[in-house]
């Protein structure tokens, strides 16, 4: 039934009159009957309403959520290593404090990230989270493969503190989605969300990056938790009390063990495995003595009781498979998995014994249905699983290893017959395993050499999400096989422009491709000038160099050849150049590059300024830095200021557009380089009033949109006060410091890990003019300010950060030298030495 809103209308208007008439009439509670039963049909309409809408969420939860119960008890003693089990009890540590108050408290950033490798005890920790958070009256929700679009809506309804947790956060394609939904609700009820992964490698800083700027702090703010492996000087305890666990739970008396390792730190997960050996190995034997150590060896040896698991369910179905065909059906089950029963069946045909009998294979697939449900190694609604698989994953993990090691050949070919997604699982399953067992690295590579064009494409996220040494076996592969252009092409356009985990292999298929292109020829140049860029990344600058050139050489000859055609081509080529020679540390070549870049530009901008002015003027300002560089500061004063006349020009002719605040922004820019040049030369004064105007048009656009320009503001003030400094205003100068440093501490409030060394620097200067000034007292409380703001922001680079303040106090001794103020100049290489003697007297 659908109220109208008409009727509900007229119903009120009728109560009222009937209370305000029953009230002076002393009939008031005759009115509060009628009341009610005018609107009981109403309230069970809203009450209906309200119920659908709970069971709607409620359904709609089920499907988005993984539930974390403990597994069904089974034959199978792995199931006892599974953390939801929960049989050994918990051991607190120091993260577990943390994340609940994290939790708890209100108004912190909503994301966490807890690393640590297989087995380091990521999700035990988890649940035992959720497990505190009951008594707080908060959920905690597992969030499905596939359904991160929909959990923080969904988390939000259901009106109630709430923790998600991302398992596998690595691979989660929707996870920038959930970040930002998660960012965006009140925290009112709560809501958190957890990361686990195994590293946070190239794939957490895609996301950092992809993220806007102040989501991106926050997350760096609250860097990842990382479980480190227990200490061996803890081991001993922990393994007993294990022993004593998996005993009770088998209902066994406890042997006298005694645990045995070498290794400083030791996973907890395989303590665990070792502990659960001496139980069920002894078999109540408590007059014998066992030494147990970790390692793979004991995932090798519980395998081999799980296989009697296999064996008697097996046997139950009369089902009579030999051990060794067991053994790999369930590998190959967990290694691929399948969306179906015929899927599970189809992929039993890689097992010799069952190829021959499609009825035997479909009886093989339903035995490994129930043999590990799916449900229990969490099935979602968009990426269907029907097969489960052997946990826990270090386990399964040794278990394809093993099969990978034996029979290399036909699951290689395998490969190249699974769709993407079971394509994907298989390399990240696999690469998984490579990380403790050497065996599956021989098979990726011969997999690799086998099949390069269909396993290299998958390979690539799998690098970044899981292990960068990936990036070194698709390097070598891609240097031994024969591969034609296309497909290096396509391998290439699926790299990052800017990766750690693949700046091997982007290098090794960008060289290739310039040795498949026809000397001499635009496409050779272009695919130069690609390679350039693909060595700048991976920290070659002097081979970017020496590629760039080879292309300036080719555009050079093609631009004689066919003048105007290929100018801008050479120009861009010659731009690069010059940066890769300025990291390099090559200036006097880079200053030549530049300079021809800069002739090339001035004829297309002579031409066509709208299209080309805005890249000439860029190309001005790197003139000057060139020159600057060199010792030519006064010559790079007239094209700074042709930069600055270009920009103010393109702001003027494009208003309303947002192209005037960058051209101010630009503008601003090149006028604070260019008062550097005048303070560098001496000319104090001149130098003083670009800054101003330079200072002037940062603080206006601060104003006006501080999200894109504020951070411009410090940086400006630094030069401003070192330039007051210059001129003998040391009271204007400190106030200039004083504006900066409330500049930047609100930027670092926000987002310390880049703006904490700005701050830094300027506190620096801030010593300089309280120490000119002759407050000495305050100028050493800030100097060590500066220095425990370096060691917050960077650690173990702290040393570092504080010799690079040294050398900015140093360069600003140099301008007050030269603009007469050779008291201030002595003072500013005085506070560079207090800075680092300071530093160096820290413990």
């Amino acid at each position: 039934m659908r109220v109208d809103t008409r009727v509900i209308a007229l119903a009120s208007g009728a109560v009222v009159v009937a209370v305000v008439l029953g009230f002076w009439t002393e009939a008031w509670i005759g009115a509060a009957t009628g009341l009610g039963g005018l609107f009981a049909p109403v309230l069970w309409e809203a009450a209906i309403t309200r119920r659908n809408s709970s069971e709607a969420t409620a359904e709609h939860a089920e499907s988005v959520f993984q539930p974390m119960v403990s597994h069904a008890a089974t034959e199978s003693i792995t199931d006892l290593l599974r953390p939801e089990n929960e049989v050994v009890p918990f051991r607190r540590r120091p993260e577990s404090a943390e994340l609940l108050q994290w939790c708890q408290t209100p108004q912190q950033q909503k994301v966490r990230l807890i690393t640590g490798e297989g087995g380091a005890g990521k999700t035990r920790l988890t649940v035992q989270l959720g497990r505190d958070l009951v008594d707080a009256k908060w959920q905690t929700r597992w969030v499905r493969r596939g359904e991160e679009a929909d959990a923080v809506r969904i988390a939000s309804e259901l009106r109630q503190s709430v923790l998600l947790v991302v398992d596998y956060a690595e691979t989660r394609n929707g996870l920038l989605q959930l970040v930002r939904a998660a960012a965006s609700v009140p925290d009112q009820p709560p809501l958190r969300v957890l990361l686990l992964a195994r590293s946070a490698g190239e794939w957490w800083e895609e996301l950092l990056n992809s993220c806007d700027d102040s989501l991106s702090e926050a997350l760096i703010a609250s860097p990842p938790l990382t479980l480190e492996a227990m200490p061996a000087s803890s081991s001993q305890e922990a393994f007993v009390d294990a022993v004593s666990a998996f005993a009770a739970r088998l209902r066994l008396p406890p042997p006298d063990a005694v645990f045995t390792d070498h290794e400083p730190k030791i996973v907890i997960l395989a303590l665990h495995a070792a502990a659960l050996l001496a139980v069920v190995e002894q078999q109540g034997e408590t007059d014998s003595t066992v030494t147990l150590g970790v390692g793979t060896d004991v995932f090798a040896r519980l395998l081999r009781h799980e296989e009697r698991y296999w064996h008697q369910t097996a046997r139950a179905r009369v089902l009579l498979l030999d051990a060794s065909v067991e053994r790999r059906a369930v590998a190959l089950g967990t290694w691929i998995g399948a969306n179906s029963e015929t899927a599970a069946a189809d992929l039993l045909r890689y097992v010799p014994d069952l190829i021959a009998s499609p009825e035997l294979r479909g009886r093989a697939a339903r035995w490994l249905r129930d043999l590990y449900p799916a449900d229990s190694d969490g099935s979602t609604v968009g990426y269907p699983e029907w097969l489960g698989s052997l946990q826990p994953d270090r386990l399964a993990e040794r278990l394809i290893g093993d099969l990978l090691a034996n029979d290399p050949g036909p699951l290689q070919a395998m490969l190249t017959a699974l769709e993407s997604r079971r394509l994907l699982r298989a390399l990240t399953i696999a690469v998984r395993a490579a990380q403790t067992d050497s065996r599956v690295i021989t098979w990726l590579q011969e997999a690799l050499a086998a099949f390069p064009h269909v396993l290299i494409p998958p390979l690539i996220p799998v690098a970044i999400e899981t292990d960068p040494a990936v990036g070194s076996l698709i390097a070598q592969t891609v240097e031994k096989e024969e591969i034609d252009a296309a497909t290096l092409l396509a391998f290439d356009s699926i790299i990052p422009d800017r990766t750690l985990a693949l700046a091997e292999p982007a290098v090794v298929i960008a060289r290739r491709i310039v040795h498949l292109t026809s000397p001499g020829t635009s496409q050779r140049a272009s695919r130069l000038i690609s390679l350039g860029s693909r060595l700048s990344n991976a920290g070659q600058n002097a081979e970017a160099a020496a590629a760039t050139t080879d292309a300036v050489t080719i555009f050079r000859r093609l631009e004689a050849e066919r003048p105007q055609e290929f100018t801008y081509d050479l120009a861009n080529s010659l731009m690069g150049l010059t940066r890769y020679l300025v990291h390099a540390d090559r200036s006097a070549e880079a200053l030549t590059s530049v300079e021809e870049a800069v002739t090339l530009l001035r004829e297309l901008a002579d031409c066509d300024l709208s299209m080309y002015g805005h890249t000439f003027a860029h190309a001005l300002v790197n003139y000057g830095g060139a020159l600057f560089s060199v010792g030519r500061a006064e010559d790079a004063l007239p094209a700074l200021d042709e930069a600055v006349a270009i920009y103010r020009s393109l702001s003027v002719a494009s208003p309303g557009d947002g192209a005037a605040e960058v051209g101010s922004d630009d503008i601003a820019s090149a006028l604070t380089f260019k008062s550097v040049c005048l303070g560098t030369l001496g000319r104090a004064e001149e130098a003083l009033a670009v800054s101003e105007a330079a200072v002037a048009t940062h603080r206006r656009l601060a104003e006006e949109n501080a999200d894109a320009f504020r951070s411009l503001l410090p940086a400006g003030l630094v030069i401003h006060a070192a330039l007051l400094l210059g001129c003998g205003r040391l009271q204007d100068a400190l106030w200039a410091t004083e504006e900066a440093e409330t500049a930047c501490q609100s930027l670092a409030a926000d987002r310390p890990a880049a703006f904490n060394k700005d701050l830094t620097e300027v506190l620096a200067v801030r010593a300089l003019c309280l120490e000119a000034l002759g407050h000495t007292a305050a100028a050493r409380e800030v100097i060590d300010l500066v220095v425990d703001t370096c060691g917050r922001a960077t650690t173990a680079d702290a040393a570092v950060a504080i010799a690079d303040i040294s050398g900015m106090l140093a360069e600003h001794a140099e301008i007050l030298e030269r603009c007469g103020r050779p008291a201030e100049a002595e003072v500013a290489r005085r506070t560079a030495a207090t800075l680092a003697d300071r530093s160096a007297s820290e413990p």
